[in-house]
């Protein structure tokens, strides 16, 4: 049986039909968990300029040679130094906003944070 063009093109659908049926079944990581990995690494980052340096970068500038680094809803990472030797890193999430809705919310659902204390340098 020889096959024609429009068995081929059938083909074609048909392949391109199961290809997208099986996109919607792949794992995909969610963009809050890209976050927290971003978080992590930029915590591991801040960790090292402080036991380089003795002390906490001012801004992220100090310690990121690409920029400050982005959640994976395109925002900056925020970074805010609470202490001589402690930090916040976070999210405002898809908003990109901090706060919720409603009065006295401080946070919205999707606002990711993370505060760190760094070990004294020795």
């Amino acid at each position: 049986m020889k096959a024609t063009w429009k068995t081929w093109l059938l083909l074609f659908v048909l392949a391109g039909i199961a290809f997208g049926v099986l996109m919607l079944f792949v794992d995909r990581i969610p963009k809050r968990d890209l976050t927290l990995r971003t978080i992590n690494n930029t915590s591991k980052v801040v960790g090292r300029f402080y036991r380089e340096h003795k002390r906490l970068p001012v801004t992220l500038n100090e310690v990121e040679t690409n920029g400050v680094p982005k959640d994976d809803w395109g925002n900056s990472i925020i970074y805010t130094q609470t202490s001589s030797n402690s930090y916040t890193l976070g999210s405002y999430g898809k908003t990109g906003k901090p706060g919720g809705d409603g009065i006295g919310r401080a946070f919205a659902a999707d606002d990711i944070t993370t505060i760190t204390s760094t070990p004294v340098a020795q």
